[in-house]
């Protein structure tokens, strides 16, 4: 909580919530680089199945 203002909750990010961001960052890209390869229709596809699969978990 915040000393001056109630309605506010003050959050910080751990030393492994860092490491965790870091490699994220980094599966971003490489998603980024598989996709760049792919048609707007193939993407489309893919989009779609893992929106699929998503909704099937």
């Amino acid at each position: 909580m915040s000393k001056t203002d109630s309605r506010l909750v003050e959050v910080r990010i751990t030393e492994k919530g860092l490491e965790l961001l870091a490699q994220l960052d980094d599966t971003d890209d490489k998603i980024a680089l598989y996709l760049a390869n792919l048609t707007e229709e193939e993407a489309a596809l893919v989009s779609n199945l893992l929106d699929k699969m998503h909704t099937k978990a």
